[in-house]
């Protein structure tokens, strides 16, 4: 039999009501555990103000639109993910909570690695809640293994299954899943996690692996690729290829190919120090020989690099 908010003590409906508003979801594959002080185990634990965030544009339209003024200020940010993102702005809003591990238990039960999918719930007929538009992630210890600029709109069963590079997974101690919900001004932070039963890793790299921030350097810019001799103590060089640009429009990017495409991608190899890193690069007409000279620009261990960042701070 049904009963109506009549019946019910005022506060106990008003206590029903905001866990019922916040509560929206947590990870149910892996499986996680939660804190004995875990109150509501699907309520994000963190708040972020869009005013205080330093991102242009307006957030207190629909979650679509919101959504989209996101990914437009995120992309023409600092930031490198939406975990750095939570990890520098987001205020704890609930008690034992933290920004790693959300109200679980970080010493739970260790779970094995899901076969496919990462999987996010908030009812048996419900995965995410339609409404939270916003990006999420799933990490690996410290390698990005999924993200989504609208993981609300764009995966939408119940529970809600989310793709993961599962063989940059192997080796690794945790798994954690970090969700921005942007359907008002105020955004919510979900972050929930899961020790992992011991594998080893293949030393498999994930498509997914956070871009570094760079800087466009504008045109007639030599790009040096190298890469690390297989022997990994041996610091030597050796020399893959040179690429000129010639158009000064930050549209146009080259990547390892020497094609033109919007973005640059440098591919990590191994999770050891033997990979694929842009070493350095110069405008030509300041140097037109190898080596790492005085005046030069030099990056390491980029992964991901996107020159259409604008962060001098990137640079080493």
């Amino acid at each position: 039999m049904g009963f109506s908010n009549s019946c019910l003590p005022s506060t106990l409906v008003a206590a029903f009501l905001l866990a019922t508003a916040n509560g929206h979801g947590y990870m149910t594959e892996p499986a996680v555990t939660f804190l004995s002080s875990s109150t509501d185990n699907t309520q994000f634990i963190a708040t972020i103000e869009s005013s205080a965030s330093g991102f242009s544009g307006t957030f207190s339209g629909s979650p679509a639109d919101n959504t989209a003024a996101f990914t437009t200020a995120f992309d023409s940010s600092s930031y490198t993910s939406l975990k750095d993102l939570i990890n520098s702005l987001a205020t704890v809003t609930v008690m034992g909570a933290t920004l790693t591990c959300g109200s679980c238990d970080p010493d739970e039960t260790a779970q094995p690695l899901p076969a496919e999918y990462v999987e996010w719930s908030h009812s048996s007929t419900e995965g995410f809640t339609a409404s939270h538009e916003g990006p999420c992630e799933v990490w690996c210890d410290d390698v990005r293994v999924f993200h989504d600029a609208d993981c609300a709109a764009d995966y939408t069963s119940a529970p809600a299954e989310l793709p993961y590079d599962r063989d940059a997974c192997l080796g690794t101690s945790t798994l954690t899943f970090y969700w921005l919900a942007l359907h008002s001004s105020t955004w919510q932070v979900y972050v929930n996690c899961a020790p992992l039963e011991t594998t080893t890793s293949t030393g498999a790299t994930s498509k997914y692996a956070h871009s570094c921030n760079c800087i466009w350097l504008g045109s007639n810019v030599r790009f040096h690729f190298n890469d690390k001799l297989d022997d990994c103590a041996d610091y030597g060089q050796q020399h893959i290829n040179d690429h000129d640009v010639h158009d000064s429009s930050s549209e146009h990017q080259l990547d390892i190919d020497g094609h033109f495409y919007n973005r640059i991608t440098v591919n990590q190899l191994t999770v050891d120090c033997c990979r694929w890193q842009l070493w350095h690069f110069q405008p030509v007409d300041v140097h037109q020989f190898y080596g790492f000279n005085e005046g030069e620009w030099r990056l390491v261990n980029a992964i991901n690099c996107r020159f259409d960042r604008h962060n001098p701070e990137a640079m080493v």
